[in-house]
């Protein structure tokens, strides 16, 4: 690959590092929570938002 094309994938990567360090994945257990409510919110939109995040 060329070398633009590899400092462009590690940029990409660090951007991407630097997101997840700030914006630590949500545990299981929240997870967990989001899927149990998305399952009684009786808007449809919503409920098909909320069921997205929580997979």
């Amino acid at each position: 690959s060329s070398p633009d094309l590899r400092s462009g994938l590690s940029s990409c990567r660090r951007g991407v590092e630097t997101f997840l360090r700030r914006n630590p994945c949500p545990e299981v257990q929240e997870l967990v929570k989001l899927a149990h409510l998305s399952n009684v919110i009786t808007d449809p939109h919503l409920r098909h938002t909320g069921t997205q995040l929580s997979h």
